[in-house]
């Protein structure tokens, strides 16, 4: 089972959320997070939803941590290679957005083997392999594990959508899928290639 550090922007929307969660309740990924990237989420839903989400926000990041010990990762000393000892191993690396070093830094810290995140540009893969990491769209991790555990993500998928009462028929769970950006997975929704059950 991989470690998946899970970026802000793949936290903040409620439906990919539950489905890489779920797939980690099913054993399909180990997940892995850090607090400034709980921070960034309770920041964007703050700024969309109100102070009280936010506070919300961080009551599920709790409940992550207790569900996944392992989970919430920082880059400190004895905690595994800070961003600055990695960067020290390849001269002149950068990350496009600067912002994100702490994003890498944590991940870095916790062993994570796979970066979760739609922002693919702001991590070149290219330089991530120099670190034994491979930046990951959700779309394409979801995808892979529904092609790889059809029946276990077709249980993710139904804990995923439970929430959302308007996507339990296949159409329309499809459809929801395909407005959280996560069109590949939707068409195998769609296909019957997987399908959300109890």
């Amino acid at each position: 089972m991989r470690r998946a550090f899970l970026d802000a922007c793949v936290l903040f929307p409620p439906l990919v959320r539950g489905c890489l969660l779920s797939a980690a309740v099913e054993g399909l990924i180990a997940p892995c997070w850090s607090p400034g990237v709980v921070a960034e989420w309770a920041h964007a839903t703050a700024r969309d939803h109100g102070p009280e989400a936010a506070a919300g926000v961080r009551a599920e990041a709790e409940a992550m941590a207790a569900r996944w010990p392992d989970g919430p990762a920082m880059a400190a000393p004895g905690d595994g290679p800070s961003w600055g000892e990695a960067e020290g191993r390849v001269p002149g690396f950068s990350l496009p957005d600067a912002d994100d070093v702490h994003v890498l830094s944590a991940a870095l810290a916790a062993r994570a083997e796979l970066l979760a995140t739609f922002n693919l540009r702001d991590f070149p893969a290219r330089k991530l392999r120099a670190f034994g990491i491979e930046p990951i769209h959700p779309d394409a991790l979801l995808w892979e594990l529904a092609g790889r555990e059809p029946e276990a993500m077709g249980r993710a998928l139904a804990r995923a959508l439970g929430p959302f009462p308007a996507l339990q028929a296949p159409g329309e769970a499809a459809g929801g899928l395909k407005r959280a950006r996560l069109p590949r997975l939707a068409k195998m929704v769609k296909r019957g290639e997987v399908s959300p059950q109890g």
